[in-house]
């Protein structure tokens, strides 16, 4: 998870919300404000989703589902609140339509809370969030990380979180990412300066707009690495 800068409202948004009765459903909405809408929000976020990190882009899985759904991080309320651009960021699939231990994202949040330190839009979002080298998601704050991932309880039953961020095929995409870049750094014959050099590239959107997938994981390991680097070479 990164912190989302909010940028400003999409024209066709504004000019629905003067509507009266204006509504999430986008109801009598004549110039596809909703699809521009969902299109802004993935520029805004260098198409990623706001919670997993992985790629996205308007269209549909092999089973039907969409692969952008529009999340609300404060719950929707049935009014205008519901339109509000600052509630609003662009998510994945989620694995939408399996059962709920195979849900993630949106999908497993539903209509829960999500504390707001851990809103993607919170601009500390990121203090609260730790990585292990095995791809696990974690917050030092135990309120926080069951929110995060599940867990089991003193009984040794599963708990489900909010969010469900160390499910296994969010773990292994975000290893394989990091381990493509960590042979980049082997590879080098000057690490440090790959390392700098790689940092900067996953801060960055590319040329198409988009943001490298996993790049919260992957930056907090470079960043450690970097470290790690400049310590062996003061020794």
């Amino acid at each position: 998870m990164i912190y989302i800068p909010k940028g400003s409202c999409p024209k066709a948004l504004i000019d629905y919300k003067k509507k009266p009765g204006a509504n999430y459903d986008f109801d009598g909405d004549t110039t596809n404000a909703k699809e521009q809408w969902r299109n802004c929000l993935l520029e805004e976020q260098g198409y990623l989703c706001a919670y997993t990190m992985m790629q996205i882009k308007y269209g549909f899985t092999k089973e039907n589902t969409r692969t952008v759904r529009l999340e609300h991080l404060e719950r929707q309320n049935n009014t205008k609140r519901d339109l509000k651009h600052s509630n609003v960021v662009a998510v994945c699939h989620g694995n939408d339509g399996k059962e709920p231990k195979h849900q993630y994202a949106d999908v497993r949040k539903k209509c829960s809370d999500l504390d707001r330190r851990l809103h993607p839009t919170n601009k500390d979002c990121e203090k609260y969030i730790k990585y292990q080298p095995d791809g696990k998601i974690y917050s030092e704050e135990c309120v926080l990380d069951r929110q995060l991932s599940d867990w089991l309880d003193s009984r040794n039953i599963l708990r489900h979180s909010v969010l469900n961020l160390n499910y296994q095929e969010l773990l292994d995409a975000r290893v394989g990412a990091y381990k493509a870049v960590k042979n980049k750094i082997i590879k080098s014959e000057n690490k440090l300066s790959e390392i700098k050099k790689l940092i900067k590239s996953f801060q960055v959107k590319d040329s198409d707009g988009k943001l490298k997938p996993y790049c919260g994981y992957i930056l907090y390991h470079l960043r450690k690495e970097l470290h790690q680097q400049k310590k062996l070479k003061n020794e």
